[in-house]
């Protein structure tokens, strides 16, 4: 059978790509975060609003968000993929040959 929506199924792609991207991204600078924050403290920039970000809660910060933004990107590309299997499968049924059984003869 041709598979139709080509662009959706390249942009699901590309959305799971980006996601796991994402993840991956955000651990990378967590674990980076986390070991600046660990090895010098906050130092002289714990006085300023933004010495936070450079600390191990700006790690968990990343984390975080990092995971959230990963898994709605990796889920936006799934779901996409499920309502072009739902289309799919939806055709399929759609193009079988309608045959139905006769009744039995009545007595």
């Amino acid at each position: 059978m041709k598979k139709k929506f080509g662009v959706l199924r390249l942009i699901s792609w590309v959305l799971r790509v980006l996601g796991a991207l994402a993840l991956i991204a955000a651990l990378i600078a967590a674990v980076a975060s986390l070991v600046g924050g660990f090895t010098r403290g906050p130092g002289a920039m714990g006085q300023f609003w933004s010495g936070g970000m450079m600390s191990y809660w700006g790690g968990l910060y990343y984390l975080l968000v990092g995971l959230f933004s990963g898994i709605l990107l990796y889920g936006a590309g799934e779901v996409i993929e499920l309502l072009l299997a739902i289309e799919e499968n939806t055709r399929a049924v759609r193009q079988l040959p309608e045959s139905r059984p006769e009744p039995p003869p009545e007595q």
